[in-house]
């Protein structure tokens, strides 16, 4: 199934991993959100705080067709063989979709929320850390 995507790229001349390019987008927007929030709790600048939240929603999404085209060049690369680095970022990236989301489900709750969204954006920032790590 997946084949026919691989057969298009490199066809086209595109023969690398397609999982680790669309890795920059929740990567790059986790760090946004909690730079974006960061900034708005420092500076008093509600626009970014909205900015902090949009980008923690497009992180959130980010992740799932991350993880889907891993899970493609999993297949295709390494025919499915299991390595711990490979349960150690299916749980991490997990718990990274579930505390983005849970960042964004307390942000909205006024101002405890707001504070421990912030937490919650910290742990994600971790996570992406130790993902692009592994």
């Amino acid at each position: 199934m997946f084949q026919s995507v691989y057969d298009f790229l490199g066809g086209i001349g595109y023969t690398q991993p397609i999982h680790p390019p669309i890795t920059h987008i929740p990567v790059g927007l986790t760090i946004g959100a909690l730079v974006f929030t960061l900034i708005a709790v420092i500076f008093g600048r509600e626009r970014l705080r909205l900015s902090g939240w949009h980008a923690a929603v497009l992180a959130l999404i980010g992740v799932v067709p991350t993880a889907l085209l891993g899970y493609m060049d999993w297949q295709h690369r390494m025919g499915g063989t299991w390595m711990p680095e490979i349960g150690w970022k299916i749980g991490l990236a997990s718990a990274l979709f579930v505390f983005q989301f849970a960042a964004l489900f307390v942000a909205r709750k006024g101002k405890v929320g707001f504070v421990l969204s912030i937490v919650l954006h910290v742990v994600c920032f971790g996570l992406v850390m130790v993902l692009g790590f592994i």
